[in-house]
């Protein structure tokens, strides 16, 4: 399908990060039907004036996504995000299903995420498990597109690492294939674009599966400095994590993330991304020594903030 004569498409959640890759990839083609859907309408004022229409959608008003869907025949429903209150993701994308199927809507490209599964505390990948199932048990025709672990999580977490020379995790030694959300934002318009009819449920990884430590000594040589990643058990990360502030639920995704990675979940390497986008996704390593000078910077002012925090006690 060429862009030039594509029908209207529409990506949910456009206001967000993913959302906003996906848009610039849109327009960076010569899309020229695009419709960008959120709650969020202010924050999205700059892409209006580059053609892009602009309806208001929230996945917890059903009549909202009635409205914005209609006239499409391909969306990109982007999974929702975490609230304060623990509200489940799960009815809203039934929501979006539902909506999609009564304004005619042909294909949805669901952004789901590696090891979906049923899980006790409910968490992410139980949302996404049953999100899955219910599109399966819908009439229209779907792209499942399963991200694994953002390597752009990495530019958060790795500063201080850098800064106290280690990090922690449950399973050290257990690899991980990230990819960039870039990246899964070209996946996406692809799987959006390519006028795939049916139904296919793909894998999106990196180019190759990393352990932490190894990554840990990959940062240490990029950074100029040593850092490690030791265990920790899942009762201190709990404790850690609440110590910070993190909200009950999202602790519970967070402890569901290090388990599926202890047993291998995320280590899965396929060729799917390449295959869409026509080129190896980047490779972790690529990414963060693209961002070496943001990460030193970072790390410096960690520790200068634990350093005036300590002088003034």
């Amino acid at each position: 399908m060429k862009p030039q004569d594509a029908c209207p498409v529409l990506v949910t959640g456009a206001s967000g990060r993913l959302g906003r890759l996906i848009l610039d990839e849109l327009l960076r083609l010569g899309c020229t039907q695009v419709i960008a859907a959120s709650r969020s309408m202010a924050k999205l004022s700059d892409y209006a004036a580059h053609g892009v229409e602009l309806r208001y959608a929230d996945f917890a008003e059903p009549a909202s996504l009635r409205a914005a869907f209609a006239g499409v025949q391909r969306l990109v429903m982007i999974s929702s995000a975490s609230e304060s209150k623990g509200v489940r993701r799960l009815q809203q994308h039934i929501n979006a299903i539902d909506a999609a199927v009564c304004a005619g809507v042909q294909h949805i490209v669901y952004t789901s995420t590696t090891g979906p599964r049923p899980t006790d505390p409910l968490t992410l990948f139980d949302d996404h498990f049953w999100t899955e199932h219910a599109l399966g048990a819908s009439s229209i025709g779907w792209s499942i597109l399963r991200h694994n672990i953002y390597a752009d999580q990495l530019l958060d977490s790795l500063p201080s690492a850098i800064a106290f020379g280690r990090s922690t995790s449950l399973a050290p030694d257990a690899a991980i294939s990230y990819i960039t959300r870039a990246d899964c934002a070209r996946v996406d318009v692809a799987a959006l674009l390519d006028g795939f009819q049916g139904r296919r449920l793909l894998e999106i990884t990196g180019p190759c599966a990393v352990s932490r430590q190894v990554l840990a000594n990959y940062v240490g040589e990029l950074c100029d400095t040593t850092v490690c990643n030791a265990h920790i058990s899942e009762q201190k990360l709990r404790a850690a994590l609440r110590q910070i502030g993190m909200w009950p639920h999202v602790i519970e995704s967070q402890i569901a993330f290090e388990t599926g990675i202890a047993e291998g979940r995320h280590a899965l390497v396929t060729s799917a991304a390449a295959t869409l986008i026509g080129r190896a996704p980047q490779s972790v390593e690529a990414f963060l020594a693209t961002h070496r000078a943001a990460l030193v910077s970072s790390a410096a002012k960690l520790l200068e903030r634990v350093k005036m925090s300590a002088a003034s006690r």
